[in-house]
């Protein structure tokens, strides 16, 4: 009666998370191009940096708010909520910018960023099928960089026109 013993059940899931992701990817694209755009930047220009930095931030702020998910009293939890979606939603941020600098490298000539995010996330999709590395390093890795450019482009003072 568990629906996970189902095989098919699995296959449907991950290709409806997949193309859940792919489109908010291309959402992101498309609601934030400038930031999306500087953030790619921060992460082709700084890597190092910008893996490190979301590294720290995804395991600190990923401990608070599972730590604050975890309370029994109601402010707590809501306060671990609030907490996990901004995190969520600076993961996805990270997702899009490497999905776009992934696509960027794999389409060079191709003039439409919609396609070429759709090239980089299904590439990272299908990279995250791959047993052991695709289950941990892979998203680690991704994951890390994207978030780490997303803050560095936060807090990134932004160049005047001159």
């Amino acid at each position: 009666m568990n629906i996970f013993y189902n095989p098919w059940f699995l296959v449907f899931a991950i290709v409806l998370f997949g193309a859940g992701l792919a489109a908010l990817a291309v959402l992101c694209n498309t609601m934030f191009p400038d930031f999306v755009r500087r953030a790619r930047d921060q992460a082709t220009q700084r890597t190092r940096r910008a893996f490190l930095i979301g590294l720290v931030n995804l395991l600190f702020f990923g401990l608070i708010a599972l730590a604050l998910l975890g309370a029994r009293s109601t402010p707590t939890k809501v306060v671990g909520v609030i907490v996990a979606t901004i995190v969520l939603t600076f993961l996805v941020l990270g997702a899009s910018v490497i999905s776009r600098w992934i696509g960027e490298r794999l389409r060079p000539n191709d003039t439409s960023v919609t396609r070429q995010v759709l090239a980089g996330i299904v590439t990272v999709e299908l990279a995250e099928t791959y047993p052991l590395v695709g289950w941990i390093v892979v998203p680690l890795l991704c994951a890390s960089i994207g978030l780490g450019s997303v803050i560095l482009t936060l807090f990134q003072r932004k160049q005047t026109a001159q």
